[in-house]
């Protein structure tokens, strides 16, 4: 019997409130023996249980199992229940069903901003680079001086006929938590981080059974978020404004056939609560009890609180979810409680997580608590706060004014960390201390094992820290910055893809990437982008892109293209990659380095074909390069031509699958020439770069910009180089995802395999063996002699050696975008015993499994349905048939 499973609407678990105009519904099937599904039925049925439209699809036709909507508008608030009907080759039938929900797309928006009318604490941040940098600003000293408490906000409304439905949409610049009738009902951290003027989510909540009875209170809490909130590397507030507002609109449908629309006004009413401040980086500060918990209940008396203000901002940047929301994704007791060498209390988290501790104490006086958040002790085992620059508190206060029993958690704001240091309380007093820990839902679509239980802590490692930086959107890092840089999420997509389901999580955060490019087409180094980021642009004039950064806007819609299968993906962003191109082209053929006005006619016209000038980080962070400004200065001129070679191949590669014959040419044409352009300059006649760094062999060799005839030597140079450095890596972010690959594909597969399983610095199970159980930063976060340096933790950047695994070790390669034809090719001379690895494309689960056992080598093999495979292993082939469709396919050579 087959079985319909994971239905998604426009990709989303939970699709309430959509404002797009297209409606894409997609499933997945699976099941056991050789059945197979003959055609599908799709039906939309609306909340009175009319059927509004129905398809009938030929499963022979679906390329994915997916099938876009196209039968009549939906109702602004329109509440749907969509069902898919297939039938086997028996003739069975099975079936699945799901819900969604259409927003306000009447767009008509009756509801005011609102704000308390409370004057504004602002505090003067330091803006000098260097000094954040050299830790003269550090931790703010004086929160309670600098930051504005969160505001509560209230208003009752009185319903006196019978309700059908009842529709509430919210919103804020900051972040809120909403409740109705004292009962939560909103996301975490909502509306999240947009880029805030330009694209603003607008949350749909279905408040039908918190209605109950007649009177009912709307409540809000209102805090900073990222929208005025110490953000960013420099920790400097009110990014996107000065003052905070809340929006909320309901729309109630009564049974009589009316509707009544209640909105945030003046008739709202404020006040503080039981915080002092909430900041997302720095902490809040509670004070538990100081407001009434039936604040938000509709029988309070709140005439002592105070009238609103009502805000001009607008309601144009809004839009409908488009991606599912950050929720705790689970809680666990904290490993330890410990006193270190130095006499203070720790927690420990037991693995770096991000989130907060659910502390439940018990107090006999009046007492305050400090929490504050690090990810490692020093090499003596005592509390080392390893995040500095300014505002990067990670502390959490609670001040208890009655003896009792608490339980204590924060509301607005977030931590990375491993360890908690613990001030105001004894070891005694802690009845239970829960780690939370919080991600954006993303289903988990990979999973990797083997028989080196260093490798497998590994992929551990990858796992934890891609779910500590998908909160919202793809940061860098969950505890210093925060910031969605474009660079990170490139070299990392393959890796992101398969570990989990990150398509609209992606598309969402790449529509922000796009209103953000600029006029002439540069894309931003992270986005959303904060004001601040002026003071760390390194720019030259008027450019302030890097190459491998921005390039990241072609490279990643290129990547979900592969790993989901959706052409839409590509269609989406081609303007948005094309005036990208047309921006890198321009720089190249118009600004040159120093001397190229004295070289022959010849290479003046290579070096039009060079983006070798402007600002970039080139090979960020190798590991020989101490600084890492160094590490760009050293390489930007080298790297940013091959990613311009790289980028333009992908282009004329995605120009042909979108059917632009003329532009594919033209982009190839293009390629090509860099390639010849950066050989006849960089190159000498042995083959030698003018920079003898790991990193620029890997890129050249990647990316084509190596001498043809040469190819062979040049690689061998690279593998000596290697060996000459201890089989250890000296790659940084722009050439690492290529690293192991280049190594493989040109004879080197020993020595990728040897840097794999490298445990000495720097190397990936150095960091396992370090203790890690995140990703690094840098290479060297700890020093061989235990110190631990200032880095951050948890960056999943040089995580992207997960996608060397699944491929090479585990063995799958899509053939086709979206796995509809894959290639099973496990390298079983790969120095392991066996491994497994399971990846749920979209067409269902991909399993394989293969063994060593003496001589022989067992394989087993496992496709959903409507996916088609070849198992290569050495120098022999096996075509996966349909009839082996669910069935294990074992091969024993």
């Amino acid at each position: 019997m087959l079985k319909i499973y994971d239905l998604r609407c426009n990709g989303l678990i939970q699709a309430y409130g959509l404002t797009s105009s297209s409606i894409c519904y997609s499933w997945k099937i699976q099941g056991k023996n050789a059945l197979k599904p003959v055609k599908y039925s799709l039906k939309v049925i609306d909340e009175r249980h009319i059927l509004i439209w129905e398809k009938e699809v030929d499963a022979a036709e679906l390329n994915l199992l997916s099938v876009d909507y196209d039968g009549p508008e939906l109702a602004a608030h329109g509440c749907y229940r969509w069902q898919v009907t297939g039938y086997d080759s028996n003739g069975e039938r099975f079936v699945s069903q799901s819900d969604f929900t259409i927003g306000n797309t009447d767009n008509n928006w009756q509801a005011l901003w609102i704000d308390g009318t409370y004057e504004r604490k602002f505090s003067q941040d330091q803006t000098n680079v260097m000094k954040i940098f050299t830790g003269e600003a550090g931790p703010c000293e004086k929160p309670d001086e600098v930051l504005n408490p969160p505001i509560c906000l209230r208003k009752t409304f009185q319903t006196n006929k019978k309700i059908s439905k009842a529709l509430a949409y919210a919103t804020a610049h900051g972040i809120y938590r909403l409740s109705i009738n004292g009962a939560e009902v909103g996301n975490l951290l909502a509306p999240e981080y947009t880029s805030y003027d330009k694209y603003l989510e607008i949350n749909q909540y279905d408040i039908t059974n918190f209605l109950i009875g007649n009177n009912h209170c709307i409540g809000a809490v209102l805090a900073d978020g990222w929208y005025t909130g110490k953000i960013g590397l420099l920790g400097i507030g009110d990014q996107h404004g000065e003052r905070n507002a809340f929006y909320f609109q309901a729309h109630i449908f009564y049974e009589d056939g009316t509707e009544e629309v209640v909105v945030s006004d003046t008739t709202f009413k404020w006040h503080t609560g039981d915080w002092d401040y909430a900041d997302l980086f720095i902490g809040e500060k509670q004070v538990p009890g100081r407001l009434e918990d039936a604040w938000t209940s509709p029988d309070y008396d709140d005439r002592d609180w105070l009238s609103v203000n009502a805000t001009s901002y607008s309601t144009e940047a809004f839009v409908g979810r488009a991606a599912d929301p950050v929720k705790v994704i689970r809680t666990f007791e904290a490993v330890d409680i410990i006193t270190t060498p130095s006499g203070e209390l720790v927690i420990d988290a037991g693995e770096n997580i991000v989130g907060w501790v659910k502390l439940t104490v018990k107090t006999t006086t009046d007492t305050t608590i400090e929490l504050t958040h690090s990810e490692v002790l020093d090499h003596e085992g005592n509390f080392l706060m390893n995040i500095l620059g300014q505002n990067k508190n990670q502390t959490d206060v609670y001040e208890l004014k009655v003896a009792g029993e608490y339980t204590l958690e924060p509301y607005f704001t977030f931590h990375g960390f491993q360890y908690i240091k613990v001030q105001g309380l004894r070891k005694e007093d802690i009845i239970k201390a829960e780690i939370v820990v919080i991600g954006t839902e993303l289903r988990t679509t990979g999973s990797f094992k083997c028989s080196d239980p260093m490798l497998n802590k590994l992929q551990e490692n990858i796992f934890r820290s891609q779910q500590g930086n998908m909160i919202s959107i793809p940061t860098d890092c969950p505890q210093r910055e925060r910031a969605g840089w474009t660079g990170d999420m490139q070299v990392y997509a393959p890796t992101a893809c398969f570990n989990m389901d990150v398509y609209a999580f992606l598309d969402k955060w790449l529509t922000n990437v796009e209103l953000e490019q600029s006029p002439d087409g540069q894309i931003q180094n992270i986005t959303p982008t904060m004001d601040s980021d002026k003071y760390i642009a390194r720019k030259e004039g008027d450019n302030f892109a890097s190459a491998a950064w921005g390039d990241a806007c072609v490279i990643i819609p290129y990547t979900m293209y592969h790993k989901y299968g959706k052409k839409q993906i590509l269609s989406k962003y081609y303007n948005m990659m094309k005036k990208w191109m047309d921006y890198v082209e321009r720089e190249a053929s118009s600004s040159f380095i120093d001397g190229v006005d004295q070289l022959s006619d010849e290479m003046q016209e290579h070096h039009k074909y060079l983006w070798n000038t402007g600002v970039h980080f080139g090979d960020w962070l190798y590991p020989s390069s101490e600084n890492p400004f160094g590490s760009a200065d050293m390489t930007k001129e080298y790297v940013a031509p091959t990613y311009f070679a790289y980028t333009s191949g992908l282009m004329a590669e995605i120009s042909d699958i979108l059917g632009m014959a003329e532009e594919s040419h033209r982009y190839s044409t293009l390629s090509q020439r860099i390639k010849e352009a950066y050989v006849a300059v960089y190159f000498d006649e042995e083959g030698r770069l003018p920079v003898e760094l790991q990193g620029l062999y890997v890129l050249s060799l990647a990316t084509d910009c190596c001498p043809e005839d040469r190819r062979a030597s040049v690689a061998r140079h690279l593998d000596t180089m290697i060996k000459e450095n201890g089989y250890r890596l000296d790659t940084g972010f722009a050439s690492i995802a290529f690293l192991l690959d280049v190594l493989y594909e040109n004879g080197c597969e020993e020595t990728a395999y040897k840097l794999l399983n490298q445990d000495q610095a720097p190397s990936w199970l150095y960091e396992v063996k370090m203790g890690a159980t995140t990703i690094w930063e840098r290479w060297l976060a700890i020093m061989p002699d235990g110190t631990r340096t200032n880095a951050s933790y948890n960056h999943f950047a040089f995580g992207c050696v997960g996608d060397f695994m699944y491929r090479r070790l585990g063995g799958l390669y899509e053939e086709s975008p979206g796995y509809q034809k894959v290639l099973v090719a496990p390298d079983i001379d790969c120095g392991l015993s066996w491994a497994e690895l399971m990846h749920e494309c979209p067409y269902g689960e991909i399993q394989i499994r293969w063994e060593r056992k003496a001589e022989a080598v067992s394989v087993d093999v496992r496709l959903p349905i409507g996916v088609e495979g070849i198992l290569r292993i050495r120098d022999e082939e096996w075509v996966i048939t349909q009839e082996h469709y669910e069935l294990p396919v074992a091969v024993t050579c």
